[in-house]
This record gives structure tokens, sequence and C-alpha cells, in this order.
């Protein structure tokens, strides 16, 4: 069987995931990045914020307070919204 670890991210990246039990898209300074309670390559480093929100026809519905996450280089980075 498979192992259920991400793979590891490139050089000057990192893993985030958001877990949250709402399904949603994570947003980072802005820019969709993916979904939601999965792990997301991501730049490592400080990133203000990270959040949570589901696109509609006018815009974003933000489900969570965005927050400032340091993204830990070459490692899965993981917060609860």
């Amino acid at each position: 069987m498979a192992s259920a670890d991400p793979p590891r991210p490139r050089n000057g990246y990192g893993l985030l995931k958001l877990n949250s039990p709402q399904n949603g898209t994570v947003y980072v300074m802005g820019v969709a990045v993916g979904p939601s309670n999965q792990p997301i390559e991501v730049r490592c480093g400080r990133r203000f914020f990270v959040r949570l929100g589901e696109p509609t026809r006018n815009g974003t519905r933000w489900l969570a307070e965005g927050r400032s996450v340091r993204i830990k280089c070459g490692a899965l980075t993981e917060e609860s919204f």
C-alpha cells in the first residue's frame, strides 16, 4: 500500500495544510493556492494573511479570519482554521 506521507517540496518551498471543518480555498497573501485539508506546496518563510475562503460570482466569501503563518522550508506546516 502507498505511503500517506505528502511529497517532499522543492527547494525554497514548504507544504501548508489548513485543517478546517469547512471545505474551502486556501489563500496566501491574497492568491488562491489550493483546497483546504490537504498539503499545498507554497514558498517557505513568513506569509501574512493566510486565509480560508470560497470563491463566489461577486468575489470571495471569507470563511475564517486571516493570520500570519510561518511556512517551514522542506517540511509540512499545519494550521487549524
